[in-house]
């Protein structure tokens, strides 16, 4: 996984100049924020009119790049220097002061950064400890900000410089929603100018932001890289990367129990900023989610392709976010149309899905080396059952097989919309892309559950949304019938044994149907028996009772053909019905002896034949309503 960072790194950053480093170590900003679009808010401290000027902006695409927006500096304890940042308190007080101390006197920018410290800041005196930060406060007193008086405020609480920096905080913030009509929902960013200087755009700044991520962690200590294998100068810091490679931050996992992570793994400089530069770039533009898992998508190429095509073709192609499989088709055409190989594929690809809680990153599964030609499969197969399961049971996006409708397909535990069980269905994802079988008792056991659940409409604690249609169990037992036929269809899960159609006594349709779902006997049964659900259904929706959703034994089933013939003849629907209940009942008594379905099976099979009769009829009842047709005598 490192090495594919790296290697995507390497692409984007080369014939690159050493302050476009910079560039791949922005963080993301959303344009919208709990249904509020967000802006930055820019303040300018004008040195020749003692005054504080404010604008703002709203946030786009490119404002991280234009306001160098990195984030906050690395460390709890670190001193906050960035002229960028998420809150204004660090403007307000230790920005200028720390940043003073990084720049070489005889530049024009310090000595810019030096006035505007000397005219607008307020010296609250000598602090101990963690207060030493918050000694110089800006004095918004003397910038013109009204009904704002410094030794008022200092004297009120006591000389407290936190307290004093919240006060300004607070005041600074009323002044700009009066400026701008925006309250802190609405902000995300603030910045600070000096003079119009755009300070983060400076090369002495840039350098510094470059001198703090990089060159500190770089102390003259020798040895080989983990990646390149070359003997340069090399740190063991991973501490800034995001994906962990192994932990970091206890004892116990350094070797030898000594602290020191030299033995772990340890990069020179340009790893080091190959690997930051390939993660930022994965973080901002290939994440998306996959139902309500949160994944990063990791290419490996082949052959080395063209760094602006890297940079702009692939980000503008992933960046709006995968909700599914098939979206992965125009990344393949484009490569291969852009590739400078034209023999095969030049890039694998590594899905890695993961949580994210806070500062706490936690890999749930990495799945790795997927050619870019088993997508296009997946797609292709996806197609064709889709066009499959439209002709027998009428057009519908639902068919579809992607990953995102897979997730919501099974049933899982899910805590405040996180998945809880996710184990079993990323081992399907990977089956799925890495040719691998698939347990079939698993999908039936789930199977069955969604059924369960919207019959019982028990969807709080599972993945699956109470979609308020009395169609749901219907569609969602067809569309598991679709999955399972297009898990066949990938050779991932082997089919039943087929029965011989032209023996049923029964529509065409029906026979062709169970032909191409490759029933056994047993399940063609079962199929007919749900069938002659569906018919009572129309006339008893109770019959639905009728079906243990926990499971049913052979011999339940068995009980359940008595049964539904009663209710056949009770609603004089027999006479309709007579060679399908013939021929459900010859091949359920046929292999009765020798059943070889589970009680699981049995309730999914009884299910595909009722889903399949009801969804008929509510496309005979959309077709016949405007001709005003009674559907029962028809």
């Amino acid at each position: 996984m490192i090495e594919a960072q790296r290697q995507l790194g390497s692409v984007l950053l080369q014939d690159a100049a050493e302050t476009d480093f910079i560039n791949y170590i922005l963080e993301g900003v959303s344009k919208e924020r709990r249904g509020k679009k967000q802006h930055i808010i820019i303040l300018n401290i004008n040195t020749e009119e003692n005054s504080l000027e404010i604008e703002m902006k709203r946030i786009g695409e490119q404002t991280a790049e234009k306001y160098c927006w990195i984030g906050t500096a690395d460390g709890a304890a670190s001193l906050q220097w960035y002229f960028t940042s998420n809150k204004p308190d660090y403007l307000l007080s230790q920005t200028l002061p720390t940043f003073i101390n990084l720049l070489s006197e005889d530049s024009n920018l310090y000595n810019e950064i030096k006035n505007a410290f000397d005219s607008s800041y307020y010296d609250l005196g000598p602090q101990k400890g963690m207060k030493k930060r918050y000694r110089y406060v800006l004095n918004l007193e003397k910038l013109g900000i009204p009904d704002f008086k410094m030794e008022k405020v200092v004297a009120a609480n006591n000389g407290d410089v936190k307290k004093v920096l919240r006060a300004a905080v607070k005041a600074l913030i009323e002044y700009v929603k009066e400026k701008t009509g925006l309250g802190t929902p609405e902000i995300s960013l603030w910045n600070l100018k000096i003079n119009n200087i755009v300070v983060v755009k400076e090369k002495e700044y840039i350098k510094a932001v470059i001198e703090e991520k990089i060159d500190k962690l770089y102390a003259g200590k020798k040895g080989i890289c983990s990646l390149c294998n070359q003997e340069k100068e090399v740190t063991d810091n991973t501490t800034r990367f995001e994906f962990k490679y192994y932990m970091t931050d206890k004892l116990g996992f350094s070797a030898g129990l000594s602290g020191d992570f030299h033995k772990n793994m340890v990069l020179c400089k340009e790893c080091y900023q190959q690997v930051l530069a390939g993660e930022s770039f994965i973080k901002k533009r290939l994440g998306f989610n996959i139902g309500g898992f949160r994944v990063y998508l990791m290419p490996s190429f082949i052959f080395t392709p063209d760094a602006r095509f890297v940079d702009r073709k692939l980000a503008r192609l992933i960046k709006d976010s995968l909700v599914n499989i098939n979206s992965l088709v125009s990344i393949e055409n484009t490569f291969q149309l852009h590739s400078r190989h034209e023999q095969g594929s030049s890039y694998i690809l590594n899905l890695l899905f993961y949580e994210k809680n806070q500062a706490e990153f936690k890999i749930l599964k990495l799945i790795k080396d997927v050619p870019p030609s088993r997508f296009i499969f997946l797609v292709k197969q996806s197609d064709d059952i889709k066009r499959l399961f439209d002709k027998y049971v009428g057009e519908s996006g639902l068919w579809a097989i992607d990953f995102n409708r897979i997730y919501y397909m099974l049933p899982i535990r899910v805590s405040s919309g996180s998945p809880v069980e996710y184990r079993k269905i990323l081992d399907l994802y990977d089956n799925i892309l890495s040719a691998k079988p698939v347990n079939r008792n698993f999908l039936i056991e789930k199977f069955v559950k969604m059924a369960r659940i919207h019959h019982q409409g028990n969807y709080g604690p599972f993945n699956i949304n109470n979609p308020n249609n009395p169609l749901a169990l219907v569609n969602g037992i067809i569309q598991n019938m679709a999955l399972l036929k297009y898990l066949e269809s990938l050779n991932l899960v082997e089919g039943g044994k087929e029965m011989n159609v032209a023996d049923l006594v029964i529509a065409s349709e029906m026979q062709d149907y169970i032909k191409d779902m490759s029933f056994s006997e047993e399940q063609s049964s079962l199929f007919l028996l749900g069938y002659l659900i569906g018919e009572v259904a129309r006339k008893q929706k109770a019959i639905l009772n009728k079906i243990n959703f926990q499971g049913m034994s052979d011999t339940k089933v068995k009980r359940l053909t008595s049964e539904i013939l009663e209710k056949l003849n009770q609603y004089d629907v027999y006479k309709f019905n007579r060679p399908v209940y013939a021929e459900m009942k010859r091949l359920f008594d046929k292999n009765y002896n020798d059943w070889n379905l589970s009680v699981q099976d049995n309730v999914f099979y009884i299910l595909s034949g009722y889903a399949y009769q009801v969804r008929k009829l509510y496309l005979l009842s959309k077709n016949k309503e405007s001709e005003g047709e009674d559907l029962d005598e028809k």
